[in-house]
């Protein structure tokens, strides 16, 4: 198990109104104990010596709406292992590695406060923290190679010194078991492109800019439904990466909408022309009200 605890001064524009985390904005933070230190502990992002990657197939994010005092850096802790796959039978079907984060931030207004610092105005500011945010990051160690069953990775390198497989096991995310039955809401009636401005170095869309553009689209269906989009944030998110996309590629989004509480959108990227072609992605946004009150 890797540990890791950062600081991180909030950036502005990661804020809402009411001063409180994004949502999109979540992962900016958590990467840095779920990455920085595993590349640290390997010597070199991801396995590369070793001709492995570990891209993400899931992503679980949520937020709260408590405002934040922005002069103050987040902690960031979290911790990640390895895990595997298995079937029916017992036998390993994927190596994985899981990160589990929290953002705390030492000035939430209301409820938690920083030091006073030196030269601002005498007033009452508690201290204590509070956790405004959360992130668990799945991913799956693979080969970058044409033929899947050459991708695959069963067992770990030797020369790493951890064993053949690990000992844990999790169960692996499949987005069509959480893909709605029936036709979908809606769906774009225009193809969107992915640019140079949305990849990776490992070439891939980033898991945040399907988040955007499908938090976008969820907030459209939200607004159709009669709900007040000034009165709803969106507080969870669950991502799922069946193939990942490149840059240049088009796709259309799809959506299903379920009233309720909470109400949902689960949305779905497809590639190419066809919107009825297998997902690539699925995103699944859950909204929450929240008080129109800015913090003084």
């Amino acid at each position: 198990m890797v540990t890791s605890r950062s600081r991180a001064e909030i950036r502005f524009p990661d804020l809402s109104e009411r001063r409180a985390l994004k949502l999109a904005a979540v992962m900016n933070y958590t990467a840095l104990t779920h990455f920085r230190a595993w590349h640290r502990r390997m010597g070199a992002p991801d396995l590369w010596p070793h001709g492995i990657l570990t891209p993400l197939v899931y992503v679980e994010l949520e937020t709260t709406d408590l405002p934040v005092d922005f002069r103050d850096p987040v902690q960031v802790r979290g911790r990640t292992y390895l895990a595997r796959a298995t079937d029916d039978a017992g036998e390993t079907t994927h190596i994985l590695r899981f990160g589990e984060h929290e953002i705390f931030a030492g000035a939430a207004l209301g409820t938690a406060g920083s030091k006073r610092r030196a030269g601002e105005e005498a007033g009452p500011r508690q201290t204590g923290e509070s956790r405004i945010a959360g992130a668990k990051l799945l991913n799956v160690f693979t080969r970058s190679d044409p033929d899947p069953r050459r991708r695959k990775v069963l067992r770990l390198p030797p020369e790493l010194g951890w064993g053949e497989v690990p000992s844990r096991i999790l169960p692996f995310p499949r987005l069509e078991e959480h893909l709605p039955p029936g036709p979908p809401a809606a769906t774009d009636a225009a193809r969107g492109y992915w640019h140079y401005g949305q990849t990776d170095p490992n070439g891939h869309v980033t898991a945040t800019e399907y988040l955007r553009l499908m938090e976008s689209f969820a907030y459209e269906l939200l607004g159709e439904r009669g709900y007040d989009p000034r009165r709803w944030y969106a507080r969870r998110a669950r991502c799922f990466f069946r193939k990942p996309c490149f840059r240049g590629e088009s796709y259309r989004r799809s959506g299903w909408f379920f009233d309720g509480p909470e109400p949902k959108v689960v949305g779905v990227f497809s590639k190419g022309e066809d919107p009825g072609t297998k997902p690539a992605v699925l995103v699944e946004i859950v909204f929450a009200r929240h008080d129109e009150a800015r913090p003084s």
